[in-house]
C-alpha cells in the first residue's frame, strides 16, 4: 500500500476556522489514516504528516485541495509519495498577499 508524506503550510487559523477545516478534512475520510508527526494531535496546519492508503499522490492533492479550498489564506500542499519523495506542489486558488 502507498505511503505518502504530506506537508501543508498556513499562514495561520482562526479557531473557528480549525475546527472548520478538521470537519471537512474528516468528511473526506482523511482523519483516521493522517498521523502527525510534528507531536501535535490531529489537525491540518500546519505540519507534516503521513497517510497510507489505496490511493494515488493526484488523488490524495485533489482531496486535501477539496477540503481546504474554503481558506483563502493557504500557501501550499506538498504530497511526496516515499520513499521516493519526489514532492509535488499544490499552489493555492490565490497566492498569498505581498507584505
Amino acid at each position: 500500500m502507498p505511503q505518502f508524506l504530506i506537508r501543508i503550510y498556513f499562514d495561520g487559523l482562526s479557531a473557528q476556522e480549525q475546527a472548520l477545516l478538521d470537519r471537512q478534512t474528516a468528511d473526506f475520510g482523511l482523519e483516521p489514516f493522517i498521523r502527525v508527526v510534528t507531536g501535535q494531535r490531529f489537525g491540518l496546519p500546519p505540519g507534516t504528516y503521513c497517510y497510507e492508503g489505496n490511493i494515488t499522490a493526484d488523488d490524495l492533492r485533489v482531496g486535501i485541495a477539496d477540503a481546504i479550498t474554503s481558506f483563502g489564506n493557504w500557501q501550499t500542499v506538498v504530497v511526496a509519495e516515499t520513499p521516493d519523495i519526489q514532492f509535488h506542489g499544490l499552489m493555492p486558488l490565490d497566492p498569498p498577499p505581498e507584505s
